[in-house]
């Protein structure tokens, strides 16, 4: 055998393997008879990443993404652009930092077993606040470039909304993450 294929025979198991191991095969128990949040019978030596702490990042998200999904008027400003994009970026830092202690408390494939949608959303929170990051930055160089006319101010707001969408959705995410691991 050549040793292309034999370098696709390997990757082929490595894939299967791995595969099998995050379905809990190697577990001993099926994915859907485990707990959905393991986590939360271990105890926490961190109290940031305690439910008290959790809670209290989540109001304050709460807080800053009420801001950020302000709807902009007709005829945005350069100054309503710019503040909208800094709530944007506020809610975004916020939201990534709580889901640096959701993967440090154990929401990924091995601590939650077969708490796929934790997993799932913690991936797609990622790609939203990534989405928004990009979407405010374009709308911030719209906004602010020498030459901004009404039109381009009007393109920097679509910018503003698909970031916002993305916005509520990153929040969507951290509630699934939420209810998975018990938290209320």
């Amino acid at each position: 055998m050549s040793m292309t294929k034999w370098i696709w025979v390997v990757v082929a198991v490595v894939v299967v393997v791995v595969g099998l191991w995050w379905a809990g095969v190697f577990s001993g128990t099926k994915p859907s008879h485990q707990a959905a949040a393991v986590v939360t019978s271990q105890p926490q030596t961190d109290p940031a990443l305690g439910s008290p702490a959790i809670k209290s990042d989540v109001a304050k998200i709460d807080t800053q993404v009420a801001v950020a999904v302000a709807p902009l008027s007709a005829a945005p400003t350069k100054a309503q652009i710019s503040a909208t994009v800094s709530a944007i970026n506020s809610a975004s830092t916020m939201m990534r930092a709580l889901a640096n202690k959701f993967s440090a408390i154990g929401v990924n494939a091995k601590t939650m077993g077969s708490a796929v949608p934790n997993v799932q959303a913690l991936a797609d929170l990622s790609i939203q606040l990534s989405n928004a990051g990009s979407q405010a930055g374009a709308a911030n160089s719209t906004a602010m470039a020498t030459s901004s006319s009404a039109a381009s101010l009007k393109t920097a707001a679509g910018y503003i909304q698909t970031a916002q969408t993305a916005i509520k959705a990153a929040r969507a995410d951290v509630q699934t993450i939420l209810n998975g691991l018990g938290i209320k």
